[in-house]
């Protein structure tokens, strides 16, 4: 496929699409391609060609495998390959060569472990985990400085949640809860759910996800975000009055 002066590649809801071409070397203006909703099985191998890409969104198709060549594209922005039945060597271009990385979507991957590289995507602001089958998340979860959105619904594996950062400093008011955690056990409509939230925030959403809501214990998750943030403004209060 040779065309120079592309910019823009939508292919979305072409259901009898099976099949892309190796791109030609003279496709570097292309900053969009959109092949979700396609029958493709495979992306081209030499991706790393097309050095402007931005947007690259190949949800609902047969892809199982992402190119290695994906790892080099450090202008991509926006990622998504959800509903697609991902292998484990997926995880092998998440590194920090994606260094423009801002939203990734692997929801509905059939993934039962999260790569442990997810965590040197810096840039990431929007991460959506859903529908998985993965136990737990890497402890690298907790370097996405940046991160504003996690969504982790209808995960009904998930048991644990690692450390994130708990809260931010403020200047006028000291400590104060970083991420707002909306966790429930089931029945709940992601989609009405999301649509009624006014919390400015960065969140962390685990509806749907029964393992997690509730421990062997009995308590709930929100209890121990609760105490754990409780703990911290206590310890600022202490060092105050000091």
């Amino acid at each position: 496929m040779e065309m120079e002066d592309l910019e823009a590649l939508l292919l979305s809801g072409c259901s009898k699409l099976e099949y892309i071409p190796e791109f030609g070397k003279n496709m570097k203006r292309l900053e969009h391609l959109y092949v979700d909703g396609t029958r493709i099985k495979k992306l081209p191998e030499n991706m790393d060609g097309l050095c402007d890409l931005r947007n690259l969104d190949a949800s609902g198709t047969f892809v199982k495998e992402l190119p290695s060549s994906i790892y080099r594209l450090k202008k991509l922005r926006l990622l998504h390959v959800n509903r697609c039945r991902l292998t484990f060597k997926t995880g092998c271009f998440l590194n920090s060569t994606l260094s423009s990385l801002k939203e990734l979507d692997l929801s509905n991957c059939n993934l039962s472990v999260v790569p442990d590289g997810v965590g040197l995507l810096c840039q990431l602001i929007t991460l959506d985990l859903s529908g998985n089958e993965f136990v737990s998340l890497p402890t690298s979860v907790s370097l996405l400085s940046k991160l504003r959105m996690l969504c982790l619904n209808n995960c009904k594996r998930l048991q644990s949640l690692p450390k994130l950062s708990l809260v931010d400093e403020d200047m006028d008011y000291g400590p104060r809860s970083r991420f707002s955690y909306y966790v429930s056990a089931e029945g709940v409509d992601v989609s009405k759910f999301h649509a009624s939230s006014y919390d400015n925030r960065p969140s962390v959403s685990c509806l749907n996800c029964p393992k997690l809501a509730v421990d062997k214990r009995g308590s709930y998750l929100a209890e121990k975000i609760l105490n754990s943030y409780l703990q911290v403004c206590m310890s600022s209060m202490g060092k105050q009055n000091h």
